[in-house]
């Protein structure tokens, strides 16, 4: 080996161990250790587990020729997951006060569901990016017309248990009428389809599915509540909430939300403005 050969196998040597080092130190710029810190909080077990109540109208149902899950939490789940570079999983539960019941199990990283203030003891919250109506569905013979004509002695109001809806009332509490609450919102429908009940407490994407059970009935055109849907976060993971919620707000202001939106048929929705 001559002379110019062994000075050009030490410099592919040099600029082999340069590149080695600079690409060691790349993930410890700034934005690299709050990815690796973000996706460790986000993503313990090395996948994006996403929590939702199912079937739930407003965020997730199924394909009906496919029988595949399709709804606005498996579209935001799949971009976050993709954002952190880590498959997706969905996790399901047969009703809200279910999912809620398994906080603390560990089955789960990141759920959608509507601001509270009962549910913000135990969530960090993005900034809301859908709203949808709080309101009611009655009999097509029914005297209520609005919101206002609920809370009168003798009506009996259905809601699911630890619902946004039930969460509001227990804020919010009846003056007159009578509070029928019961486990998911098949049950609880149930009891406005049997005469049990005289108004369902649901959002109105939610009523909107159930109303089609009931022929004749009607939604009430007035909301009671605004509700406002956020990606929830356990508490003590800022890494994972910051990143979440500068996923969140890039995804409203870049019409990505409102793409989702349109793609999954929703339309008693709007997008929250960042």
């Amino acid at each position: 080996m001559n002379r110019e050969s062994v000075k050009n196998g030490r410099a592919l040597i040099i600029v082999a161990a340069l590149a080695v080092f600079l690409g060691a130190h790349a993930v410890t710029t700034p934005a690299g250790e709050s990815m690796v810190a973000a996706r460790a909080e986000l993503a313990p077990t090395g996948k994006l587990r996403v929590a939702f109540p199912l079937p739930n109208a407003l965020i997730v149902g199924k394909d009906a020729a496919s029988g595949e899950l399709r709804g606005m939490v498996i579209e935001v789940g799949r971009a976050l997951a993709a954002h952190l570079g880590v498959p997706f999983e969905p996790v399901g539960y047969a009703n809200i006060a279910k999912m809620m019941d398994s906080v603390n199990a560990g089955e789960w990283d990141i759920a959608m569901v509507a601001i509270d203030p009962a549910r913000a003891k135990v969530f960090d919250f993005t900034s809301p990016f859908m709203a949808v109506d709080s309101t009611y569905l009655v009999p097509g013979n029914s005297s209520i017309m609005s919101s206002i004509d609920v809370d009168q002695p003798g009506v009996r109001v259905a809601v699911p248990v630890k619902s946004g809806q039930d969460l509001y009332f227990a804020r919010h509490p009846f003056k007159h009428a009578e509070l029928l609450r019961r486990v998911g919102a098949p049950a609880t429908i149930a009891l406005l389809k049997s005469g049990e009940a005289d108004a369902f407490a649901e959002n109105r994407e939610v009523l909107l599915k159930f109303s089609k059970q009931l022929p004749g009935s009607r939604i009430l055109k007035d909301r009671f509540d605004d509700l406002q849907m956020a990606l929830a976060v356990p508490k003590g993971r800022p890494a994972g909430l910051d990143d979440t919620r500068e996923f969140v707000r890039h995804a409203i202001a870049s019409g990505q939300i409102q793409k989702w939106i349109r793609r999954v048929g929703l339309t008693g929705v709007r997008v929250v403005a960042p």
